[in-house]
């Protein structure tokens, strides 16, 4: 099975994050809670790339996924805290039972809320005080798939910056909504509420589409590229220094936070300008259109780029055209000379044909925005060329 890529700078901004909540509990950084805002960001962001490259998976297998890494190692914690609890003489079984059905169920932020339990007392006599922002993740991940498919699907027939759009529009929504809802008396219901805290996941949800049809938002100089990821961790830094629970400016903090947080995740993603150690250039193509003569060139592993012959500077990003599977790889790249458009026909050592158009980079509708299975090969067999007839 192939290795996945490992991020260490994701890896950075998660260990960042956790340090800053610990040091929170500690009473050492007041603002660290606002790190949690980091987390849902990257959960957000995460949940759609995943997706995204496992778009012919089914629910079942995406849901048992979610089970094995966040279900399950929260149903260990939730037990093996209720058998240390015998320890301690202030906390009987019987007191956390309705909070552990909350977790249970998925619902122990609203309990919470309902127990007029406030986060920021510091003196809660609860073993899974903090366990309310795994209901919100188990929550978010119930109904997730469904959106994603729907905006996937948008996308991929009709245009691929219409869930970039609408994404960012329903992200917008949700922040006016908590930012609204901050001047309540109620903080606590805008700290725990799952609609309040919404809009952190679906700027990582906006992300994780801008990724999918775009790209990474990155520049070309990798010295540029680590001073904004270095400088937006020490703007985090310092928003959890000066920005207390108390503060004026506590929901503008969170906003603030989610949006750099943002930041960090793109440029601690796929630096997609880049080729893969095992990865390599196969095909190069010429392309004239109405604006510009370019150069379509085709990696091995299905990434395309687009580069002007008059300006090899170009910033345009590298683009996933097709998922491939472990074992299969590009093995031809075509161009044809369609009536409304130049389109590129590619073709993979499994048999699997796909078009997509120049001037657009989305697969054609010709195609149903899918790619098409020639049949299937021998196990032994595979293929080798393939040519476009008029």
């Amino acid at each position: 099975m192939k290795k996945k890529k490992y991020f260490k700078d994701i890896d950075k901004v998660r260990v960042f994050a956790c340090i800053c909540i610990l040091l929170y509990h500690l009473n050492i950084l007041k603002g660290g809670y606002l790190a949690v805002c980091t987390f849902f960001v990257l959960s957000g962001y995460l949940s759609c790339i995943s997706l995204a490259k496992k778009d012919n998976s089914s629910l079942k297998d995406y849901y048992i996924n979610k089970f094995k890494h966040l279900y399950l190692p929260m149903i260990y914690v939730i037990f093996l805290s209720i058998a240390f609890s015998a320890l301690f003489k202030d906390l009987i079984w019987l007191n956390l039972k309705t909070e552990t059905t909350s977790l249970l169920l998925g619902y122990n932020n609203f309990w919470q809320l309902g127990a007029n339990l406030d986060y920021f007392a510091g003196d809660i006599n609860s073993p899974f005080i903090h366990l309310w922002y795994i209901a919100i993740i188990l929550q978010f991940d119930l109904i997730f798939p469904f959106i994603f498919k729907f905006f996937k699907k948008m996308g991929d027939t009709l245009d691929g910056n219409l869930p970039i759009v609408v994404s960012t529009i329903v992200s917008i929504g949700f922040t006016v909504y908590f930012y609204i809802m901050s001047f309540s008396s109620n903080m606590m219901n805008v700290y725990y509420n799952t609609f309040t805290r919404l809009f952190s996941l679906l700027f990582g949800v906006t992300l994780g589409f801008y990724t999918i049809y775009k790209g990474t938002i990155v520049s070309r100089y990798k010295k540029l590229n680590k001073v904004v990821f270095y400088g937006c961790l020490l703007a985090l830094f310092v928003m959890n220094v000066f920005i207390s629970p108390s503060s004026k400016i506590f929901a503008l903090g969170m906003i603030l936070t989610s949006i750099i947080s943002m930041i960090l995740v793109n440029f601690g993603s796929i630096n997609t300008d880049e080729l893969d150690k095992k990865d390599k250039v196969i095909s190069i193509v010429r392309c004239d259109n109405n604006e510009n003569s370019v150069v379509l060139i085709m990696t091995k592993k299905g990434y395309y780029k687009k580069i002007k012959l008059d300006a090899f500077k170009s910033k345009t990003k590298n683009n996933i055209v097709m998922q491939l599977e472990d074992n299969d790889s590009i093995m031809g790249v075509r161009l044809t000379e369609d009536i409304d458009d130049n389109n590129v026909v590619i073709s993979t050592k499994s048999g699997r044909i796909s078009r997509f158009s120049i001037k657009t980079s989305n697969a054609v509708a010709g195609c149903g925005g899918k790619s098409m299975q020639f049949g299937k090969l021998f196990d032994d067999d595979e293929f080798i060329d393939f040519y476009i007839t008029n």
